[in-house]
């Protein structure tokens, strides 16, 4: 990475490359012994500059260019402008292009690999707004949309099994609020609000028909709008640290996150296939932790990780009877930490 400075001017140039390869080699006492070779290589180039207009005013302009063996080329370019109103607000906005390729666990995974996944691809949009009424209170709100089409993520099929797909439109509307407050000498807190409105557009398959006889298939699909997967619409985080007397600390922390949901198809009415859907249910953990400094460089920590032993989950499962993957219940923890 290069970067050059003046008055007024910051400009930077940055370059990355990377290679990935994969030998996979398969045994099989039916097909016979196969072996088979993967890889692809993405070249990345991209420059900032950094733009002083006035006192007041900065702009951020900034492009990348990707060229990828597998996928072909990609421009993502950004721009960001940030406005000092007055000594005590700021107001930013900014508007971006993003990409993404298929990693090569979402390609090649044994067995639950995509090979005919496409990039993802689309735009995000900000306005955020800065303020700093007293020097120990800052906050923060944002506004934002972003789109991805061909969104890649790993949903159920029809064997139970999960599989990278490419949905087709991913819509999220959000506002974000940040606070924090230094309350007094030996507290401060930090608190933040995400409300998202997502949505997916996917085709997914209604009818789906084969003829073994005639060795034929019919499958009709239909484009079909649903809440987004995975995502909770609420997600509310609050953090009290406390500094103590003979280098001693106090933290307590608390993480809630509204329900989120995930489909599955239903080929119970075969031909005919529907989608199930399964929630996953909102939940408050807590956490608290005590801290010592000892000599200046070794720091010892003690605490419970889910203080009132909620049980709740982050992961579905592979069906939608199954119990997901619980999260851990009540845990206490003793850990040193050293500082070279």
């Amino acid at each position: 990475m290069l970067t050059a400075r003046a008055e007024r001017f910051a400009f930077t140039l940055g370059l990355d490359a990377t290679y990935d390869t994969l030998l996979t080699n398969t045994i099989s006492t039916q097909s016979g012994d196969t072996t088979w070779h993967a890889s692809s290589n993405n070249f990345g180039i991209w420059t900032q500059f950094q733009l002083y207009l006035t006192d007041a005013i900065s702009s951020t302009p900034s492009i990348r260019y990707d060229r990828n063996s597998a996928f072909g080329e990609f421009l993502s370019p950004t721009f960001g402008i940030s406005c000092m109103l007055n000594e005590l607000f700021w107001l930013k906005l900014s508007v971006g292009k993003t990409y993404r390729a298929p990693t090569f666990n979402d390609l090649y995974w044994p067995q639950f690999g995509n090979s005919d996944l496409k990039p993802e691809h689309g735009w995000a949009y900000e306005i955020r707004a800065e303020s700093s009424p007293r020097p120990n209170l800052f906050a923060a709100v944002s506004f934002f949309l972003r789109s991805v089409r061909d969104r890649i993520a790993w949903l159920p099929q029809e064997n139970n099994l999960w599989q990278p797909q490419n949905v087709n439109l991913l819509t999220i509307r959000g506002v974000d609020l940040e606070l924090k407050h230094h309350i007094a000498d030996f507290v401060e807190h930090t608190f933040e609000f995400t409300f998202l409105h997502a949505r997916q557009k996917n085709d997914e398959i209604v009818y789906d028909f084969y003829d073994w006889i005639a060795d034929t298939s019919l499958t009709v699909s239909e484009e079909v709008e649903r809440p987004a997967a995975f995502t909770p619409d609420l997600t509310i985080s609050s953090v009290f640290n406390f500094r103590l007397p003979l280098d001693f600390g106090f933290n307590i922390s608390g993480q809630y996150a509204s329900r989120r949901v995930n489909y599955y198809a239903n080929y119970d009415a075969y031909p005919v296939v529907t989608m199930d859907t399964k929630t996953l249910e909102d939940y408050l953990v807590i956490n608290a932790a005590f801290k010592k400094i000892l000599f200046n460089k070794t720091t010892l920590s003690a605490g419970i990780k889910n203080l009132f032993d909620v049980d709740y989950a982050l992961q579905f499962g592979n069906t939608i009877e199954d119990h997901d993957y619980p999260m851990p219940g009540r845990v206490y923890f003793l850990q040193f930490y050293v500082k070279y």
